[in-house]
């Protein structure tokens, strides 16, 4: 357990003795190898882990399946991206640890990447640690791989780079094929409100949707659906998410939104808010908290402007930011010694113990 929490208390640590930068992306070099040095940490961890997270003998039964096929069977035993890396992956015989390392990785650099778009990057990262990169980034590893590549799309649509943000949209719909899920808020935020192009964008989302989650479809229904399978905690981890969209949402008109991402991030909000309401309504809460994921990525934005968005002076902002990392300090203890699944991830095993 000590691992997880001196994963936490780092960037806890540089929130305090480094908090708000002048200007998003505004960092210096001592903090950017800082960020470096977690990034590192953070893939060394899952590279290492062992049997660690809920889903670990599910891949394992995946990596074996895509080791007997060919490529071209290997593609069709899971989401295409995804089972070329397990296929090459078991002929290296490499088993999955790679693969974990990967996908840990791209989920680590789409935080820090969104983060430093902040005002305070290392509450936001802070603020991810104890769910987004614990449990879904060292349990999740399709969906964590997809989550990091969304995020990293987001941070490109800011710089503006229209092309690389499709892109990485791809490669996180080819990793996990509910990633489409977010593409109508991208589709608007690339559109730009032009009618030709929301045209275009959403004829290509449709058969993003055909080709990718349609055939996943049935899979998703008898895994999720039909077994009305359940998530233990999941109205509690999507109710975060709604405090943290309701502040976006209060606040869409006056507080200082990235330029080009703005509808991503009041879509995802939105979607939290829906999400919060269809979980009352079916008893297959697992099949809403696994999409609600994708959209749970607002924490990291709030945390990260945490003080803008409340709209308390910067006197305030000290204690405003130590509520924050105690938040983040409760969610990763209840976790960590409450939750159903915890003896999942806890102790943490490493492939050399």
């Amino acid at each position: 357990m000590t691992v997880y929490w001196l994963l936490l208390a780092f960037p806890a640590m540089m929130a305090v003795l480094f908090p708000e930068v002048k200007a998003r992306h505004g960092v210096n070099l001592s903090q950017a190898a800082a960020l470096s040095a977690f990034v590192a940490t953070y893939t060394l961890l899952s590279l290492m882990r062992y049997q660690i997270g809920a889903d670990w003998y599910a891949y394992d039964v995946m990596y074996h399946m895509a080791g007997n096929a060919s490529l071209l069977e290997g593609a069709a035993i899971t989401d295409p991206l995804f089972a070329i890396l397990l296929w090459i992956s078991a002929q290296l015989g490499t088993e999955m640890y790679p693969v974990n390392a990967l996908c840990s990785l791209i989920l680590a650099i789409g935080v820090v990447r969104v983060a430093l778009q902040t005002r305070e990057p290392w509450l936001a990262i802070a603020g991810a640690v104890p769910y987004l990169m614990i449990v879904v980034g060292l349990g999740y590893v399709r969906q964590a791989g997809a989550i990091g590549m969304i995020l990293i799309a987001i941070a490109s649509l800011e710089r503006g780079n229209r092309v690389r943000t499709v892109v990485y949209l791809a490669i996180a719909a080819g990793l996990h094929s509910s990633a489409v899920s977010v593409l109508p808020f991208f589709g608007l935020a690339l559109a730009n409100r032009n009618k030709l192009q929301i045209f275009l964008l959403a004829t290509a989302g449709s058969i993003a949707f055909y080709f990718l989650l349609a055939r996943q479809f049935t899979y998703f229904e008898t895994t999720y659906l039909d077994v009305d399978y359940e998530s233990s905690g999941a109205l509690v981890r999507i109710a975060m998410s709604v405090v943290a969209s309701l502040l976006i949402l209060v606040r869409w008109r006056s507080f200082a939104f990235p330029a080009h991402t703005r509808p991503i991030w009041l879509g995802f909000a939105a979607s939290n808010i829906a999400a919060f309401v269809i979980l009352g309504t079916i008893e297959a809460s697992t099949a809403v908290d696994r999409l609600a994921l994708y959209f749970a990525v607002v924490q990291v934005f709030v945390f990260g402007n945490i003080r803008e968005l409340v709209g308390f002076a910067r006197g305030f902002a000290p204690v405003l930011r130590l509520l924050v990392l105690a938040l983040a300090v409760a969610v990763q203890l209840v976790w960590l010694v409450l939750a159903t699944h915890a003896e999942a991830w806890v102790p943490y095993r490493w492939v050399l113990g």
